[in-house]
């Protein structure tokens, strides 16, 4: 096993990994490949739980173990992705960084882009090349927004980076797998959701929920983030830590969205967000009134 591949800028339990016996996992800690980290967290009387980033007291419970014969704290909040008790770590890859089949030309699509999408992928790609920590692309519904991203994921796959295409929901997930795999034939993809068969946990190109996001941690050098607006990802505050946390340092953000919620709109008229705009659909449809409305009212602020 190739465990720079497997392991690396995850944040997993130890069930969760693999290996054949335990006494592997104690060779890696005697090399210093991987580290123990502690799951669950406590400070002046609060817990907080290290693997799901949640900091809710009502949501961590007491039960009993029946390794230790004693009760442990566990956390309810990302109790669907495997309970995490108190007395178990999390195993952190620290040993060399990965590196994938070297590609000339990654990217294999052969259509074009329209004048405004060319805009916001040139954006896109530069704001990879210069380490920018955020770019926000409010792109009206039928924009295209998927093929704007191609030449940063074809940009960033040349130079061995790890790209992950994160989305609140699964069926964008499902439905984004075979474009990327048409578009990127020659690249490890994984499309990551609950219960899902296409895991192979050495993707270089990650299709996830953002829930999914709970097993990385300085994995990312692009992220981009689809549909920010959308439920759950801007009701559950522990989603967008997730979503940081699995960034490397110097990752750039990008975000997607036909509809910015009133708060990066601020950050926007501010210029405290960068941000480009795509007003019309890929085929040359303006878009609807509302959206019209709405981008006028920002962008007449700039």
């Amino acid at each position: 096993m190739n465990f720079a591949q497997f392991l690396s800028g995850k944040l997993l339990l130890p069930h969760e990994i693999p290996l054949s016996t335990p006494p592997t996992i104690a060779y890696l800690l005697k090399n210093n490949q991987i580290a123990e980290l502690p799951s669950i967290t406590q400070h002046h009387k609060r817990y907080q739980c290290q693997r799901c980033c949640n900091n809710n007291q009502q949501l961590f419970a007491n039960l009993p173990c029946a390794r230790c014969q004693t009760e442990h704290v566990y956390c309810r909040h990302c109790i669907a992705t495997g309970r995490v008790l108190a007395c178990e770590k999390l195993i952190r890859w620290q040993g060399e960084k990965p590196r994938w089949t070297s590609q000339e030309t990654p990217c294999s699509w052969d259509g074009s882009l329209t004048k405004h999408q060319q805009h916001a992928a040139e954006a896109i790609q530069e704001a990879l090349k210069t380490n920018q920590q955020e770019l926000l692309i409010w792109a009206v519904c039928g924009a295209g927004k998927t093929e704007m991203l191609f030449p940063a994921i074809n940009f960033a796959i040349k130079e061995n980076k790890r790209v992950c295409l994160a989305t609140p929901r699964a069926d964008v997930v499902r439905e984004l797998l075979p474009r990327m795999k048409q578009a990127f034939p020659q690249t490890e993809i994984e499309a990551l959701y609950a219960d899902s068969p296409d895991r192979t946990e050495i993707g270089q190109l990650i299709l996830s929920t953002t829930h999914q996001l709970i097993r990385y941690q300085q994995a990312f050098d692009l992220m981009i983030i689809d549909e920010i607006d959308a439920f759950p990802f801007h009701h559950d505050p522990t989603l967008p830590l997730l979503a940081n946390r699995a960034c490397q340092k110097h990752a750039t953000r990008i975000y997607l969205t036909a509809t910015p919620r009133p708060v990066q709109q601020k950050k926007i008229a501010r210029k405290k967000l960068p941000a480009i705009f795509v007003p019309i659909r890929y085929h040359g449809h303006p878009p609807c009134r509302f959206h019209r409305k709405k981008s006028n009212s920002i962008y007449a602020k700039n």
